[in-house]
């Protein structure tokens, strides 16, 4: 068997591994503390924290982490101040990539904000609680050369952080990482927070609760 024939067949094993865990997206995988980070993970997600995370709160009621391969990485927090009666949608995105940045402590971070009323809270916040609940390791390695990492994080009782790569579209994580990206559209006055939305988020909280 010639060299380029057992490339070939690595990469077809390596693609559908890859494609087996994307039709099987329909729940978030546990994130790794800091003991069970590889040491470049480490190195970049405290680039992530020290950059695009810098002063916003430690404890939003709902955070949205995306890590891209080739695009530079954003985040959306949730916030209610119950003391002010405040609720508010802050999207974060970093105007170049962190991930192999030699100068990325200068990178620069544009911010955008938008107030929500109780009702789109009490919306949103019980589906993304669901996910979090749902959180399970997958039985199958999902591997791949470019893509997608999605991080989801609660604050309900507790930290609840679960994480995903590259969910197929179709999938209920892949129409949770969809939600989500409506949301930062919303934030940034793209789109409105209208019946099609509400009717997305009503019917996945439906489908994992």
């Amino acid at each position: 068997m010639n060299y380029n024939k057992i490339v070939f067949l690595i990469l077809l094993s390596l693609i559908s591994v890859h494609l087996e865990a994307q039709n099987n997206s329909d729940h978030l995988e546990p994130v790794s503390g800091i003991f069970g980070d590889y040491d470049f993970a480490f190195d970049y997600h405290t680039k992530i924290r020290k950059v695009l995370l810098k002063d916003l709160s430690d404890s939003p009621d709902l955070r949205f982490i995306t890590l891209p391969s080739f695009s530079p990485e954003y985040v959306l927090d949730l916030n209610y101040d119950k003391k002010k009666e405040e609720i508010y949608l802050i999207f974060r995105v970093c105007k170049s990539k962190i991930w192999y940045n030699k100068n990325w402590e200068k990178i620069k971070v544009l911010e955008y904000k938008k107030k929500i009323d109780k009702e789109q809270y009490d919306l949103i916040m019980p589906l993304f609680q669901n996910a979090l609940n749902g959180t399970r390791y997958a039985e199958e390695e999902t591997i791949g050369f470019d893509g997608t990492d999605y991080y989801f994080i609660v604050f309900d009782n507790g930290i609840k952080a679960g994480k995903i790569w590259t969910p197929n579209e179709k999938s209920k994580m892949g129409r949770l990482v969809e939600i989500g990206n409506e949301l930062i559209k919303f934030t940034r006055n793209k789109v409105k927070f209208d019946k099609n939305l509400k009717d997305k988020i009503e019917l996945l909280n439906k489908e994992l609760n």
